[in-house]
């Protein structure tokens, strides 16, 4: 085949594999958002039911804590109206407060303070606490911390109570204590517990975590890094750049919510890992598609070349399909044409000779002139001959009808 022959098949295939590559492109592009959707909705799902079951725990224990302190107040009371030696109720106080707290990880300490006798009890696993003119202070290795429990008196709920001191804080659950309560109980709390919570929740797929009630922050990171001054009120997903997403947990706990950060990175490694593990489907689409290009190409291409070659006249020079065609229809138009133009000519000649007859017909003595009509007739089995001699007489001419009779 020639090298023009060969241009009008590529033509051919580049404009069926045209086709073809926009096809599979958009294909691609719509598989490729879809499967980024799908993906990033089940990393965030994912994660923020993460946040919501280890906040529902902490609610759960927090809560507890309620319950607890009606049975140490309850069993305090009984044992202050038991005993009126000081020391045995000091020793007995403390001993039913470290019997409700000893195994519990949240709480470090139990305070109970006798409002009719102005006296402190409490029992602490770390911390050592004083009391004097309705403030404790709380000696850490972080700090000291000053509390004020008549401040959060007449609270309707319990509640929790941060205790700052040199950008430290003290966690305080405080239950509800009204002002004609003969006695304030409030528990002094773990921050690590909350701080190995957000450890706990950090894995590749999450890269920071922080429990925070907008103000006061457990965990690693500053809060600005995730929650960018954003106030919500539910739990939700809010995207962020490559990839990454901060999830934000139900509140919890009076106020607290659990605030995640995932991880672009391990998306993304998710995403090209989903893409190629459907990377053969889209090779045998892509090779299936070519085949077809090429089938298309050969059954449009060969009815045009054989009708190319039926056609084809030897005055035609083009060796392309298409302009060989092309020139082939053209030359048999004008064919046409001249043929049609020396049949006009010929039937005026054949008018011409049979008016001419009639006219001679009529100068004869004959009475009827012969009638012509039936050699114009369609279906005719009569056909008209001429025949030219090359002497005649000049009286008349000669001509001659022939009658088919078969």
């Amino acid at each position: 085949m020639s090298k023009k022959i060969n241009r009008t098949v590529i033509k051919y295939f580049l404009s069926y594999l045209l086709i073809f590559l926009i096809t599979v492109i958009s294909l691609f592009m719509v598989y490729r958002s879809e499967l980024i959707g799908t993906l990033t909705r089940q990393f965030e799902q994912n994660a923020l039911s993460r946040l919501n079951n280890a906040a529902s725990g902490i609610d759960e224990d927090i809560k507890r804590l309620h319950t607890l302190n009606t049975l140490i107040t309850g069993n305090v009371d009984i044992l202050l109206a038991k005993y009126s030696d000081v020391p045995a109720r000091a020793s007995n106080v403390r001993g039913e407060l470290q019997k409700y707290i000893a195994g519990d990880n949240y709480v470090l300490g139990a305070v109970y303070i006798d409002k009719i006798k102005d006296r402190m009890y409490s029992y602490n696993k770390e911390h050592y606490l004083t009391y004097a003119d309705g403030t404790i202070t709380i000696h850490t290795k972080r700090g000291l911390f000053r509390f004020d429990p008549g401040e959060y008196n007449d609270s309707n709920a319990d509640r929790l109570v941060y205790t700052e001191a040199d950008g430290q804080y003290c966690l305080i659950y405080y239950p509800v204590n009204h002002s004609y309560y003969n006695y304030t109980s409030f528990f002094i709390l773990d921050n690590r517990m909350l701080t190995d919570v957000c450890d706990s929740l950090e894995t590749e797929a999450v890269s920071s975590c922080i429990i925070t009630d907008g103000q006061h922050i457990f965990g690693s990171v500053d809060a600005s890094l995730l929650l960018n001054g954003r106030d919500t009120d539910a739990a939700v997903v809010i995207e962020q750049a490559d990839y990454s997403a901060l999830c934000v947990s139900e509140e919890f706990a009076g106020g607290l919510r659990l605030c995640a950060l995932t991880s672009g990175e391990e998306l993304s490694k998710a995403i090209y890992a989903a893409w190629f593990d459907n990377l053969p489907i889209f090779l045998l689409i892509i090779a299936l598609g070519l085949i077809i290009v090429l089938a298309l190409t050969y059954f449009s291409y060969n009815p045009l070349s054989k009708l190319a070659r039926k056609l084809r006249d030897a005055d035609v020079t083009h060796k392309d399909p298409l302009q060989a065609l092309d020139q082939t229809l053209t030359k048999q138009k004008l064919r046409s044409s001249d043929l049609e133009e020396k049949i006009e000519y010929y039937r005026t000649l054949i008018k011409k000779s049979v008016l001419d007859s009639l006219i001679n017909a009529s100068l004869s003595p004959e009475d009827r002139a012969p009638s012509f009509d039936y050699l114009f007739e369609p279906n005719s089995d009569c056909y008209l001959a001429v025949a030219a001699c090359s002497a005649v007489d000049a009286d008349s001419g000669a001509v001659f009808l022939a009658e088919n009779m078969d």
